[in-house]
């Protein structure tokens, strides 16, 4: 069964108030996104866990460091506490490991080496946080509410448009056809109505769950889009395995390698431009799965990521990077 929202949002947290819970979500997905960058799947697609996990745990953790004030320095899920916030502190709270261990070559000693690929994730991450760290407000939700009060009308497209205007990284690295909005702001738009529709006492009011999850086609993970043939590339060839094997238990479990992340997993580099065309044809794929079964947008694209775990589980997992 497909998760009702792109990441969770719900957790086992007591939030001192509505606006600690809405900064979070806000914050979890603004992260993840930075971390699903086609530059860090290499890290990711040996990593044992995925972007989104990480994203996850690591605002979580953000939250149980932080005394609730938003004007305490010590706050790191306000936007002062974001400006001074330090890579080690990033690695520590996010659970990325910069350093490896391995066995010498010829010397029955432990050598340490810096893992690159990491530390560009944690640089990735710390400076995004301490960039909106200057913005002049207490937290990420303010900027979010402010963009959704106001005149009504087409609520989506100018939340997209003012999310995108505020942060330019989350806007898509291609041009976008005229029906479609930037998939970022509107993936959070979509998990931020589905969680107010639950809420006793909703921050703000948002258009019903349904109507923003069929609002806009939302690019595809390439890897399944490839594998059931839907879109091409030399660099990767269709497989075999079906929609229900795919989306069912493995019979053997990948194996892990002595990290502790998972091993096997392919990486596909492609140039920048091969990527952002693939991601642009994957809008069309979106629409015509979407016409194809009568799910909406939105569950076609969560369809497309359990697919892309599927693959993972059944050993027949790659990451596309650039």
């Amino acid at each position: 069964m497909l998760p009702p929202t792109h990441l969770p949002i719900t957790f086992p947290l007591a939030f001192p108030t509505p606006r600690h819970a809405l900064n979070l979500l806000c914050t979890q997905h603004l992260l993840a996104h930075v971390l699903s960058h086609p530059s860090h799947a290499g890290f990711f697609a040996s990593s044992p866990s995925s972007a989104a996990e990480t994203a996850t745990r690591g605002v979580l953790a953000l939250f149980l460091v932080s005394p609730a004030g938003w004007d305490d320095a010590a706050n790191l899920l306000a936007l002062p506490g974001w400006r001074r916030i330090t890579p080690d502190r990033v690695a520590e709270l996010f659970a990325i490991p910069t350093h490896t261990e391995r066995r010498h070559e010829s010397l029955p000693v432990t050598v340490g080496e810096v893992d690159k690929a990491a530390q560009a994730v944690v640089g990735a991450l710390t400076e995004t946080l301490r960039a909106l760290g200057e913005l002049d407000s207490q937290c990420l939700a303010d900027h979010v509410v402010s963009a959704l009060e106001g005149e009504h009308g087409d609520v989506a497209a100018r939340f997209c448009e003012q999310a995108t205007a505020l942060i330019p990284a989350l806007a898509d690295p291609y041009a976008l056809p005229a029906h479609a909005l930037p998939s970022a702001p509107l993936m959070l738009l979509q998990d931020l109505s589905t969680y107010l529709s639950r809420a006793p006492d909703p921050v703000i009011a948002l258009p019903p769950p349904a109507e923003l999850d069929a609002r806009s086609p939302l690019p595809l993970a390439l890897a399944p889009c490839i594998y059931l043939g839907l879109l091409e590339t030399p660099h990767r060839a269709r497989g075999s395995l079906p929609v229900d094997t795919l989306l069912g238990p493995p019979l053997v479990e990948p194996p892990v390698n002595g990290t502790g992340r998972r091993a096997g997993i392919d990486v596909v580099s492609l140039p920048a431009a091969e990527w952002a065309e693939l991601r642009l044809r994957s809008l069309e794929v979106c629409a015509a799965v979407s016409d194809a079964t009568g799910k909406s947008y939105a569950d076609v694209c969560r369809l497309f990521g359990a697919l892309h775990d599927g693959m993972t589980r059944h050993g027949v997992g790659y990451a596309i990077a650039i």
